[in-house]
């Protein structure tokens, strides 16, 4: 799931470095995570004083997210020579952007709508025809 990939994306990082879960922390909520256990860590992960080491966050997570952590720590520690800088980036615009399309979604009103996405970066507006036309097939599959 596209979702999944990119919270783990930021979780991975966050996991290998401690300057960047004090930017995420400032940057992102619990609330941007949709999946339980990647909210979890997250949480966890966020709230770790600035230079604990990640694994210091296992102790604060519910039991039934332990594994969903010793996973995302795993592959982490596959991925030797991660540009933590570029994938944080990458995985941060996509979680800014579901933030975007859900409140544009919930606009009733369609010109207030195009004056929003007017504003739009190119990049992003290529990013939300791309998820409406993955919505439509997926409309269309379940049909």
């Amino acid at each position: 799931r596209y979702g999944a990939k990119m919270e783990e994306s930021l979780l991975r990082v966050l996991l290998a470095s401690p300057s960047w879960r004090t930017r995420a922390a400032g940057e992102f909520t619990s609330g941007d995570f949709e999946l339980a256990g990647f909210r979890a860590v997250f949480e966890a992960l966020a709230a770790l004083p600035e230079n604990a080491d990640a694994s210091d966050a296992l102790p604060h997570l519910p039991e039934e997210f332990a594994g969903v952590f010793e996973r995302l720590r795993e592959s982490a520690a596959t991925r030797p020579g991660l540009d933590l800088d570029r994938e944080y980036e990458g995985a941060a615009e996509k979680l800014r952007d579901r933030a975007e399309f859900r409140r544009v979604f919930r606009i009733q009103d369609p010109a207030e709508r195009r004056r929003i996405m007017m504003a739009w970066s190119p990049e992003r507006k290529q990013r939300w025809m791309w998820l409406r036309a993955d919505l439509s097939a997926r409309r269309s599959r379940r049909q």
